[in-house]
């Protein structure tokens, strides 16, 4: 679930074209470096940030490989836009619980693959912090201010279109969970907030869109907004201990027979779920 509240983050994720963007990549070298031999720079990018905007739908992430730790020093600069350097740190700080995550989903997959999915992983991430810091100079420029208020108010709106709804506190558990810490995911909330009034202070005068507008577009467009049939399934898993010699199966099976007289009985099924599924999704 928490996967889908980064992937969306209800709200509008963007790309900004550059007019002059330049990314020169280099692979990192496994080898020890020659003492004797001069090393080069850091790889330093200037990326020059334009006005114009384009909406899109973000993008589901890519699948992540098993974390690997970095050979260079943590302070090492990945790029530098406008004069501000993006270090290695922040990047790995913002990979780790993807690759920590994906590494126990697919722990048999091929060496080279793997090292795949995290080279695009890596280039995935650091396009998002390029554009979210030429976005962050945009809002600091346009002097926009978002609140606490505001902020406390987004998260509340973030943990409310959960199924089932979440406490903030619940929402909290779950991006903790996850690897995040909850003040760095609340100070992106903060700086989304910022960039949608950017946005909107920008687009606001060119686009007008009438009720009569979008009712013409719905009348003549109803295919797009047809919802088919729909299916919610949830479950409570139960599993033996495999590992105890003595375990018997038949005390899991007995369990769930239990579960499910108690939820036709009328229980309820999510309190159940949370008190006795041994599934993630429990939470």
């Amino acid at each position: 679930m928490i996967s889908f509240i980064f992937r969306q983050r209800v709200l509008v994720c963007v790309v900004v074209f550059f007019a002059a963007f330049g990314l020169s990549c280099k692979p990192k070298s496994t080898e020890q470096a020659d003492v004797d031999k001069p090393q080069p720079e850091p790889v330093k990018i200037e990326a020059e940030a334009k006005a114009d905007v384009n909406l899109v739908e973000p993008q589901p992430s890519e699948g992540l490989a098993e974390p690997q730790t970095p050979e260079e020093p943590a302070d090492d600069v990945a790029v530098t836009v406008n004069g501000v350097d993006i270090t290695e740190a922040e990047l790995q700080k913002l990979m780790r619980p993807q690759l920590e995550k994906m590494a126990q989903q697919s722990a048999q997959l091929p060496p080279a693959f793997a090292q795949t999915l995290e080279k695009q992983l890596r280039q995935h991430v650091l396009n998002q912090l390029i554009v979210g810091r030429l976005l962050d100079e945009k809002v600091k420029e346009a002097n926009i201010v978002t609140t606490d208020e505001e902020v406390t108010k987004q998260i509340e709106q973030i943990a409310s279109v959960q199924r089932p709804p979440l406490s903030v506190e619940e929402l909290k558990n779950i991006v903790e969970n996850q690897g995040y810490v909850f003040d760095d995911w609340k100070n992106e909330i903060r700086k989304q907030l910022g960039q949608q009034k950017l946005f909107r202070s920008q687009l606001s005068d060119s686009i007008s869109v009438t009720e009569e507008d979008a009712k013409k577009y719905y009348d003549e467009n109803p295919t797009q907004f047809e919802v088919k049939e729909q299916v919610r399934a949830s479950h409570i898993l139960i599993k033996p201990d495999i590992t105890d010699p003595n375990n018997d199966p038949n005390q899991a099976k007995a369990k769930i027979e239990g579960l499910l007289k108690q939820i036709k009985d009328g229980a309820d099924f999510a309190e159940l779920a949370k008190a006795n599924s041994a599934c993630p999704s429990a939470a």
